[in-house]
């Protein structure tokens, strides 16, 4: 019997040699490796963090290509977005404000946040520069809709996950956008400038949560035994370091006092693919035919 709250992917039972050259690139040079025991070994249930301080150079800051290379980003999307990372965030940063524009859906509207509240964009005349030099860390949903290199990143991983999105991350030094809590959805933490410390929590309050059950938000609070407890992970993200971490993992994240972050995180809503998400919706959207 299939658990409602595990999620076991499609492709999980190929043998590597049948899904080898259909599996998403990215995520093979994230592993430094084949994809098979992730998903046997570590997929919904445990965190893990990939360092590729060994495997490559990016130098001090990630380089900015003039034009984007659709062939090159075909080739190696993830290390092309951590080479062009830079220019991804500007681009990120300008065509942002455009989403506050009413024509476009709210949900996606740019998100400021300085000690832990909500900053209106009114403030900084919604522009997106202005509220980072502020001391705002700066939070674009659905940021794959916004710039080429992660839309190409989640084709990418889509080769191998049945839906992916990205939400992007810019923290000035010294800050923490929110407090701890936990997600809905499985996540690979992208450290793509900057560095960033993360703490993980061992005890998960409820495993495989719902969009109903993340402590941590809409006045839900982190148990305090959770936050006094052991720590699975306390480590500091520098570029190329991915933390892939599954849903219901209690976390937060500050940035030093001398550098600013920028993360993308690649979401994968894995409360949506279970037969307890599946069911309803498919119910409702035969119904509503």
């Amino acid at each position: 019997m299939v658990s409602p709250f595990n999620v076991p992917l499609l492709n999980s039972t190929a043998s590597p040699c049948e899904s080898e050259n259909s599996d998403s690139i990215a995520l093979k040079t994230i592993l430094q490796g084949p994809i098979q025991p992730f998903l046997d070994e570590i997929w919904q249930e445990s965190c893990a963090v990939y360092s590729q301080a060994n495997g490559f150079d990016l130098g001090s800051m990630p380089s900015v290509q003039s034009t984007f290379n659709l062939e090159a980003v075909e080739e190696s999307p993830y290390l092309q977005l951590l080479h062009n990372g830079w220019s991804s965030l500007i681009t990120l940063l300008e065509n942002g404000r455009k989403r506050y524009d009413s024509k476009f859906d709210p949900d996606c509207n740019p998100l400021l946040f300085q000690n832990h509240e909500c900053v209106s964009p009114v403030k900084y005349n919604f522009s997106l520069f202005h509220a980072y030099l502020d001391g705002c860390s700066v939070v674009l949903n659905h940021a794959d809709q916004l710039c080429p290199y992660l839309a190409a990143l989640c084709l990418d991983l889509q080769r191998t996950f049945p839906h992916v999105y990205t939400n992007t991350y810019l923290t000035p030094p010294e800050s923490q956008a929110v407090p701890a809590h936990c997600d809905d959805r499985d996540v690979f933490i992208i450290q793509v400038y900057g560095e960033k410390r993360w703490i993980v929590y061992r005890n998960t309050p409820i495993p495989y949560p719902y969009p109903h059950e993340q402590v941590g938000k809409d006045g839900r609070t982190v148990p305090t035994e959770v936050l006094e407890g052991d720590r699975l992970i306390d480590r500091v993200l520098r570029p190329g370091d991915v933390l892939y971490m599954p849903r219901g993992y209690v976390h937060q994240a500050q940035t030093s006092s001398s550098a600013p972050s920028y993360h993308v995180t690649v979401a994968l809503a894995t409360h949506d693919w279970t037969l307890a998400g599946l069911i309803p919706s498919t119910t409702q959207n035969c119904l509503s035919q």
